[in-house]
């Protein structure tokens, strides 16, 4: 019997286009980081402080919470290779991480 796995993300890939997920799926793809991959990494950059500090006994507020996201989009903003609709500025971003330090950090206990 012959074995399939397929990654959820091999799947949006295909379901946005068949060619480009043969391509992921055969090694031949070629990585564009998108404007959505580096908005990602500054959404995780801004959790990973607030979480960090948390542990070290500090409470950040929303503010320097937000800070930590825009240095890491400014600092990535020039690797985007492709702009994602709805994923072209961090202010279209940065609204989430509001309610999120307000009402989720509340109820996370990093060990």
């Amino acid at each position: 019997m012959i074995e399939h796995r397929f990654r959820q993300s091999w799947l949006n890939a295909f379901l946005d286009c068949p060619e480009k997920a043969r391509t992921i799926r055969n090694g031949t793809a070629i990585d564009v980081a998108g404007s959505k991959a580096v908005r990602g990494t500054a959404v995780h950059a801004a959790i990973e402080t607030a979480l960090t500090a948390r542990m070290a006994g500090q409470e950040l507020t929303v503010d320097t919470i937000l800070e930590a996201f825009h240095w890491s989009w400014d600092s990535n903003v020039d690797t985007i290779g492709k702009w994602n609709k709805g994923a072209t500025t961090p202010e279209t971003t940065s609204h989430w991480l509001r309610p999120w330090s307000e009402c989720g950090t509340p109820r996370c206990s990093p060990t």
